[in-house]
């Protein structure tokens, strides 16, 4: 038994960003191969984006905080509000895309 936790390891972070992917490319659509893996691009892209977000603050300088349901131990529990994403590389990768497609006729 404390072989299973010495090399346990949490996957959290990981179940987090596949679900993030299900928002991109949705399992109950089917994609063509260049669809799908376009797809799950811009999913790692808005991902590693965002994930360092700060906390975001209320008008006196502390954190902002929610309730969130626990459905497993049926409790509420405080959960730090992050500050919304902003989506400022969208442009570049637009302009990007454009100029290969124009330089690649």
């Amino acid at each position: 038994m404390l072989s299973y936790y010495r090399h346990f390891r949490h996957t959290g972070e990981l179940e987090g960003f596949h679900n993030h992917t299900l928002m991109y490319a949705p399992k109950r659509h089917l994609y063509k191969l260049i669809g799908y893996t376009a797809r799950n691009k811009l999913a790692a892209i808005d991902h590693n984006s965002h994930v360092d977000r700060s906390i975001s603050k209320d008008k006196y300088g502390n954190d902002q905080i929610r309730l969130h349901f626990n459905k497993r131990s049926k409790t509420w529990v405080p959960q730090k509000v992050r500050v919304q994403k902003q989506y400022s590389y969208i442009e570049d990768m637009i302009f990007g895309a454009f100029k290969q497609e124009v330089y690649s006729i």
